[in-house]
């Protein structure tokens, strides 16, 4: 961009994609999004790049840094620095999102290679789906037609974009921490373990209660919107519950179904998009109230669970 005439639609192009790109929002210059640019490497490995950056949050990119820039002065320059290491929330986020964009790829192609696929070639083919696999959380690009895909992938990317990307990002979602935390009580629980660990890392209880909260209000939002949208609309309930979920991870992905939606479903949508923007664990401890300091202590009681 820098060597670019400033004054020319190209740069100005440039500059806008890149902006959009990293702050996971989605918005494209052309109307069929970058569907025109889907066997062009560079712009997809450029704009793929922009979209993991903006996803993985400035506490991870700036921890990541830090530790690269003490291997160099360590091991190459012969510093004598502090060895530092890479912190548990960095190495959460980067391994989930690395997880994700490789599964994503492979179920991606794998569902599509014989649909949407078939007429590419078979670089395009992997270019294309690890394209997919990555905007689907959160960025909202596409170099495919969303419109043509089977059924079960609908259902696959449904649960991508609810996942979205890491706490402190410009992406949406119920984000790659909260899942690496429930995954982690999870485990403890079925090892019968006292406390929740990760990479011998002890996580708060506190921690663990924000993480559930955040995914059963998501998920209870998508429910009720999904209910209404679904007596409101006259589309599928797959096509329904995409552009739903899509809404609350603030991705920006659509079957096509958008500007056919009455109006109930126009604000259902935007206020889906606000509160997974806003985050809904930021609304609710808005409204909550404050925390009374108090001397009482009831007796515990046992309730049947399972």
């Amino acid at each position: 961009i820098g060597w670019c005439d400033w004054s020319s639609d190209v740069c100005s192009s440039d500059l806008f994609h890149s902006i959009s790109a990293f702050c996971n929002a989605g918005f494209a210059l052309y109307s069929d999004s970058m569907i025109g640019f889907k066997s062009d490497v560079f712009v997809n490995l450029t704009i793929c790049f922009l979209i993991i950056l903006g996803g993985l949050s400035f506490s991870v990119i700036t921890n990541v840094y830090e530790n690269l820039r003490n291997f160099i002065n360590i091991r190459i320059l012969k510093k004598r620095n502090a060895f530092t290491k890479l912190s548990l929330n960095t190495i959460v986020v980067l391994s989930i999102t690395s997880i994700l964009i490789f599964t994503g790829t492979l179920l991606f192609y794998g569902f599509e290679h014989g649909n949407i696929l078939l007429k590419e070639n078979i670089f395009t083919q992997y270019l294309a789906s690890f394209f997919q696999s990555i905007t689907l959380r959160t960025a909202g690009f596409n170099t495919l037609d969303i419109s043509n895909l089977n059924g079960y992938t609908y259902f696959f990317m449904i649960i991508f974009m609810f996942i979205g990307g890491a706490s402190g990002s410009t992406a949406g979602g119920v984000k790659v921490n909260s899942v690496g935390v429930i995954f982690a009580y999870f485990r403890s629980f079925l090892n019968n373990s006292g406390e929740t660990t990760l990479l011998k890392k002890s996580i708060s209880h506190e921690t663990i209660t924000k993480s559930f909260l955040a995914v059963t209000l998501g998920g209870v939002l998508i429910f009720l919107a999904t209910i209404i949208l679904s007596a409101s609309e006259k589309f599928s309930t797959t096509q329904i519950l995409f552009e739903i979920v899509s809404a609350f991870g603030t991705v920006g992905l659509s079957t096509g179904i958008t500007p056919n939606l009455s109006y109930l479903g126009k604000i259902v949508i935007i206020i889906l998009m606000f509160v997974g923007k806003v985050g809904p664990l930021t609304i609710l401890a808005s409204v909550s109230k404050k925390a009374e300091n108090s001397s009482i202590k009831y007796p515990e009681a046992t309730i049947t669970i399972g």
